[in-house]
């Protein structure tokens, strides 16, 4: 085969009796000093990768004059050959292999510039291998430029790109979004009838809507694309791992399929029966631009409060009839609904739904129902409610299906007992939209009245609180929700974002307030933002919430850790979580908030048990895993941090931190080289630089402790006080320790309050000026 920047030809090698593909210079550029540069730029860029979905370079030889690559022979065809894909999973696979692939290139410092479908062969076994890199942009490589003033294919170039600008790794996400497009319909998202018009329409037009070619399309994708097709590089995905993680979510999630006889369905008289339907169940994220949704979302936060009502009452009724014995603490899983309506728009309602229903019922205090971090890509297909109740450890699960047909719309729900698979209750509704808002309070009142269900006032009053009416304002708190839970800088910054933009549309509901202030919290605390400004706006934020609604059982929580970390005052932090827990007693953030303070406070038996609680509500949320570590380090209990680290590598193991704590318990059982090897692996850069100069004493490198840990100071000095400290004192330096420890102080360092227990400062507790330290920070020691 033959194009504009070579020749190719299958080939053997004879040596090691297999086939290769050789690439040459087209003969008419072959002496052409430029041309031949890019052609070894291509070869090297290739060359420095080493990835399944990449295609390999073997070398670059010479026969007489001419330059060729030897490379991997790939037995198929090019992707353009299959596009348009006739099944959407199977784009969406290949497009997943596409991203790592060049999410690879991208961590090697290599942008690509020239992504689309002819540069991508599939091999006979289905296999993505991207290609040609000949106008590869390396890191520190010289420029090439051609005659022209861009580089790359026009349909698939972004704005930057055409009109001569910076290329980043943001480019090829741009042309990633164009290729994925195109490998969904067949067609470019931007178009013209000649290149000045093909131009414009990049730099100045949207590009076509997916969802008028493609309804069924999963919003998922749907934003996927969209937000990789931005004009400004800022607003598109800054990492291909994050559209990576994007795109398996959609396919774990069109994968839900759960059994068609779940839920009970019965047509009210007085509204008509909705045609029903056997589709699989798809779960979307959340999409801004669907406005069925948005007009329809806070009308059914409101019918699933009525609902929970029911759940609650049959609950009751079940444990009381079948004796507590029978159950595993009266807890229950809100599994994901259905959406049965046959429309994709639709599939928002199920998360929607899901979610509201189940934070509903986390507010009634006999219950203890799983957090909606363990069970959001929770799969029981093919699972009997016996296995569903061992897996989860719940004496019973909710389920459901919601089914929208024009302003009818129909919820049914089905209490399925864990221990026979009997169904407890089940309900169908039938209501129209606009009836809603008024009949949700008759609704549930009536059925727990019916069902005898006894709610405590403060329950009562805690499910009085709903939540925003702003349809907006809620998208937006999902989208920073998400963000939040994936934690990293970026991530947090994407948090800050969404909450912020969901006080634009409601700046009277509290949660909105909350969520923003633990996340700065979050960011001062790891050192992504100043310290004292970080907690400064957390303050000011949780305030404002507790302001709005005082019987917030969340924002005690976040105070009392703002109060905790920074204002080392803990008796006030134990009065926030407490306070806390009056209002929500299996409040998981005033639990975790607990058993932090207990660890401060070296109560670790305490803590260790509030925290186990923590994991008992929310046992697949790798965090809690991680928390829990913590705690048994801090006590010496090495071989129960172990596992509970190992478990939230397992549940996430690409989370910041994780692999530090484990090369930390390795340090203390003086394996040096375990914890050098499992320092490598962690994935935020912060910690590993802070583990360096610990793990090279630990090996008898002075010398390189020396240098990592000067380079550390210069970087974080203003924010990593307390950790300077604490490898002052493994190192055995003590004055440099009690210097560092004295300055973290001045600086308010979150860090000082898991001082008690600490391994890593054992070489200065006999110190009078520990002692003293402490006193002053009312610390036992």
């Amino acid at each position: 085969g033959e194009g504009g920047m070579g020749v190719v030809y299958k080939a053997q090698d004879t040596q090691l009796d297999r086939f290769v593909a050789l690439k040459f210079l087209p003969d008419r550029v072959n002496t052409d000093e430029t041309a031949k540069a890019r052609f070894l730029q291509e070869a090297k860029a290739a060359a420095g990768l080493n990835h399944p979905n990449i295609c390999t370079i073997h070398g670059v030889e010479e026969h007489d004059g001419a330059l060729f690559m030897v490379m991997e022979y790939v037995q198929g065809g090019t992707l353009g050959s299959k596009i348009p894909f006739a099944k959407v999973d199977d784009a969406i696979t290949i497009a997943t292999q596409i991203g790592d692939a060049l999410q690879e290139a991208h961590a090697k410092g290599i942008v690509h510039r020239d992504i689309k479908a002819d540069n991508i062969m599939l091999s006979s076994k289905g296999q993505a291998k991207v290609m040609d890199f000949g106008l590869a942009k390396l890191k520190g490589a010289l420029k090439l430029t051609r005659t022209s003033s861009t580089v790359g294919t026009l349909g698939y170039m972004a704005p930057e790109q055409i009109q001569g600008g910076e290329v980043d790794p943001r480019s090829d996400i741009f042309a990633f979004g164009v290729l994925l497009f195109e490998m969904l319909t067949g067609k470019l998202p931007f178009r013209g009838e000649h290149e000045a018009a093909m131009i414009y329409s990049i730099v100045n037009e949207d590009p076509q809507d997916i969802s008028q070619l493609l309804p069924e399309l999963s919003p998922i994708i749907n934003n996927l694309i969209q937000r990789c097709l931005e004009k400004d590089p800022n607003d598109r995905y800054q990492h291909f791992d994050d559209i990576v993680a994007d795109l398996r979510r959609s396919q774990k999630k069109t994968s839900r399929i759960m059994r068609s006889s779940t839920v009970a369905a019965a047509p009210s008289s007085s509204v008509r029966p909705i045609s029903n339907s056997s589709q699989p169940v798809v779960e979307a994220a959340l999409d801004t631009g669907k406005k069925s949704f948005l007009q329809s979302k806070g009308v059914l936060i409101g019918i699933a409060a009525a609902v929970l009502v029911v759940v609650a009452g049959a609950f009751y009724m079940f444990t009381s009839s079948s004796g507590a014995s029978e159950t595993r603490d009266k807890t229950i899983a809100v599994l994901p609904f259905t959406n049965s309506s046959g429309d994709a728009k639709d599939e928002f309602f199920t998360e929607g739904i899901t979610e509201d229903i189940l934070a509903q019922l986390s507010k009634i205090s006999e219950l203890t129902v799983l957090s909606k971090f363990t069970l959001r890509d929770y799969n029981i297909k093919d699972k009997t409610p016996q296995m569903i109740g061992k897996e989860l450890n719940v004496s019973a699960f909710l389920v459901g299906s919601i089914r929208r047909d024009g302003d009818q719309l129909r919820i049914s729900c089905q209490l399925i007992n864990t221990k026979n698979g009997a169904d407890i209750w089940s309900e169908t509704y039938d209501r129209t939209m606009k009836d809603v808002f008024s009949v949700q309070k008759e609704i549930a009142r009536s059925i727990a009245t019916s069902l005898q269900t006894k709610l405590s006032k403060s329950d009562e009053q805690r499910l009085a609180n709903s939540a925003t009416t702003n349809t907006d304002a809620n998208n937006a708190i999902l989208q920073g929700r998400y963000f939040g839970r994936l934690g990293g800088r970026e991530n947090f910054e994407k948090a800050v974002f969404y909450f912020k933009q969901a006080l634009q549309y409601d700046s009277t509901y509290a949660p909105a307030w909350d969520f923003l202030a633990s996340v700065h919290v979050s960011q001062a605390s790891i050192g992504y933002i100043p310290l004292q400004e970080g907690y400064r706006q957390a303050r000011m934020e949780v305030n404002k919430a507790l302001e709005l609604d005082p019987n917030y059982a969340d924002a005690y929580a976040t105070l009392g850790s703002i109060k905790a970390n920074y204002d080392w005052d803990w008796t006030g932090a134990d009065a926030e979580f407490k306070r806390g827990l009056e209002l929500d007693p299996g409040n998981v953030p005033a639990l975790g908030g607990a058993a932090s303070l207990a660890s401060t406070l070296g109560r670790f038996d305490e803590s260790i048990a509030l925290q186990r609680k923590v994991v008992k509500v929310d046992p697949l949320r790798s965090s809690r895993q991680y928390n829990l570590s913590i705690m048994y380090y801090k006590a010496n209990r090495l071989t129960d941090a172990y596992t509970a680290v190992q478990k939230a590598i397992e549940l996430s193991p690409s989370a910041p931190g994780y692999h530090m704590m484990l090369g930390s318990i390795y340090l203390m059982e003086s394996k040096p080289e375990d914890a050098f090897n499992e320092i490598q692996q962690e994935t935020e850069p912060v910690w590993k630089e802070y583990f360096f100069p610990l793990v090279y004493f630990a090996l008898g490198k002075k010398k390189e402790s020396d240098a990592a840990l000067a380079d550390f100071i210069k970087k974080y000095q203003n924010e990593g006080a307390y950790q300077i400290a604490q490898i002052y004192a493994y190192r055995g330096e003590k004055d440099k320790a009690f210097q560092w420890l004295e300055r973290a102080y001045r600086q308010r360092d979150g860090g000082l309050a898991e001082m008690v227990g600490e391994p890593m400062l054992r070489s200065i507790k006999d110190d009078p000026r520990y002692s003293a330290f402490m006193k002053k920070m009312k610390l036992p020691g």
